[in-house]
């Protein structure tokens, strides 16, 4: 009959029980609490990590937010002139609105793309509007209406004009979002 270590260990002196024990129980000991140990500084570095990495997202966060709050608060600052522009002068001509947006230097404005006028104009006025736009240096000036709203919104000064030539005369209050 051949002996299993349980029975070796019933029928061995108690030197050769604690040689077995030496020789595995110890060892698993000292592994199972080696895995243990590693497994808790595992977490508790994952733990760590996590917080530094939402610290630092964060912290990504408040810089880019700040950053886009400081773009719309410069191209606020150009409105805010505009309103001056027009709120000092009975009329604004074509000419007088490319020199003040010229004077700007667009590329100091990252994101914009060119600064506009929209003018109101009710439906019954549009020949009159028309005739005096068109003999404000604007001779090729066509309206782009897709509404029949009886007033509208018209894109009547946008600088610099050759890249936005698709927009001068388009009547944005044709568009729900944009009406509101």
């Amino acid at each position: 009959m051949s002996k299993t270590p349980a029975s070796l260990l019933s029928v061995q002196p108690t030197g050769a029980r604690l040689e077995l024990a030496r020789t595995w129980v110890i060892p698993a000991i000292l592994g199972a609490s080696s895995l243990l140990l590693t497994l808790l500084f595992w977490q508790l570095t994952l733990l760590q990590s996590g917080q530094s990495d939402r610290i630092r997202f964060e912290r990504m966060a408040d810089r880019v937010q700040k950053t886009i709050t400081n773009r719309l608060r410069q191209h606020e600052f150009v409105l805010d002139g505009m309103k001056g522009l027009f709120a000092a002068n009975k009329t604004i001509e074509r000419g007088e609105f490319r020199h003040y947006v010229d004077s700007l230097e667009l590329s100091a404005f990252p994101g914009a793309l060119g600064f506009g006028f929209i003018r109101y104009v009710p439906r019954e006025k549009l020949e009159s509007f028309l005739a005096q736009t068109r003999a404000d240096e604007a001779p090729d000036f066509t309206l782009r209406l897709t509404s029949t709203q009886p007033d509208l919104f018209v894109i009547e000064y946008i600088e610099p004009l050759a890249p936005n030539l698709a927009a001068q005369g388009l009547d944005i209050g044709a568009e729900s979002v944009r009406r509101e």
